[in-house]
């Protein structure tokens, strides 16, 4: 399973599918979270393409977003505080969920390298050659 995030999915519903998204769904290892479901479908502005997605985004597996996300992301947020570095609360959460679940991230968004042990999923990896 891995973790799609909000930029990926931006991508892959423009046309651009250079991470490999459409395979992950092919192969029904792409999952979403809260967060990642509220960035992309608040972006959108058709009601058909908002029906679709919501449709889509319900038969993928779902990583909740409980009190032990919410502690995680809190500690990963400070941690880049104190580090000096600005990382929106959204990315925090996303990067809480995945560490707590052992799950690779597939994501365009270079600051997610700051969090240390979240495993980011190259392109290369995403897809099967």
């Amino acid at each position: 399973m891995i973790l799609v995030d909000s930029c990926v999915w931006i991508d892959f519903l423009s046309g651009k599918d250079e991470r490999g998204l459409g395979e992950l769904l092919a192969e029904g290892t792409a999952a979403v979270c809260g967060t990642v479901l509220a960035e992309v479908l608040s972006g959108v502005r058709s009601s058909s393409q908002v029906k679709m997605l919501r449709k889509m985004f319900l038969a993928l597996p779902y990583y909740e977003e409980g009190r032990d996300v919410f502690l995680r992301s809190a500690d990963l947020f400070a941690e880049a505080r104190s580090a000096g570095s600005k990382v929106p609360l959204s990315d925090c959460v996303i990067a809480g969920i995945c560490l707590l679940n052992e799950l690779p991230l597939l994501t365009n968004d270079k600051h997610f390298s700051r969090f240390k042990g979240l495993v980011l999923t190259p392109p290369e990896r995403s897809r099967r050659k």
